[in-house]
């Protein structure tokens, strides 16, 4: 493991606080200003930190074909093979496993079956085990994973917003330990880079959200206006 750069401590001293995604309704740095900051990395961080970008934003659907997850997994299987910083791989490979296990809640809650013995679905360590206790409410996981009992719960109550913010924060709280173990370097600036992505995301989804509920009401009251869509 090297030792951070003195360029490494400058672009994390650069970086404004980001407070707690529940509680804010602002971002502290764009992303133009924050990709100029990151230029600092060197050129190979650089690509570590858009590859497990590019691993993170893949969402698993319920009806993923076995092509699909595969280039998935084999994109995964690539990074493992590069990624030598033991607390990054534990951290990302958390938060892949757990992609994976809300895909199966989804996956059997859409009717599907369980993943066969030769399809190669999903990544983490308890993959077999899903496929083995495809029937159990919680794949026998419930006193492993608490949060998954919240998980299912969710999805069956149609609860998407909540099984969102839930997720949020499990990937939140993952980057913050990273952070804490890794003040430093470039796993403090994948860190950060991580949490930005949920405070970004977050507040696009609640300003489209408010937007929603405005037209909304604007078109309850007064169905001519503009914002109500009956005219440009």
């Amino acid at each position: 493991m090297k030792p951070p750069a003195p360029s490494y401590t400058m672009l994390l001293a650069s970086l404004p606080h980001l407070p707690d995604f529940e509680r804010t309704k602002r971002l502290p740095i764009g992303p133009e200003r924050l990709a100029q900051r990151l230029r600092l990395l060197d050129p190979e961080d650089q690509a570590r930190l858009h590859a497990v970008c590019e691993l993170l934003a893949w969402r698993i659907h319920a009806h993923d074909a076995s092509s699909a997850m595969q280039r998935w997994r084999a994109a995964i299987e690539s990074w493992l093979a590069t990624e030598g910083d033991a607390d990054v791989r534990e951290r990302v490979c958390a938060a892949l496993s757990r992609r994976s296990l809300l895909a199966a809640l989804r996956r059997r809650h859409a009717g599907l079956p369980a993943p066969g013995p030769h399809e190669h679905w999903g990544h983490g360590e308890w993959m077999s085990k899903v496929a083995r206790s495809w029937n159990e409410a919680h794949f026998g996981l419930a006193f492993r994973l608490p949060w998954l009992v919240t998980a299912r719960d969710l999805l069956e109550r149609g609860a998407a917003i909540e099984l969102d913010r839930l997720c949020a924060r499990l990937d939140w709280d993952d980057a913050g330990r990273l952070r804490q173990r890794r003040p430093a370097g470039y796993a403090a600036v994948l860190a950060y880079r991580l949490r930005w992505k949920i405070l970004h995301d977050r507040l696009r989804q609640n300003d489209t959200a408010a937007r929603a509920r405005l037209q909304t009401l604007v078109q309850a009251a007064c169905p001519a206006h503009p914002l109500a869509g009956a005219c440009s």
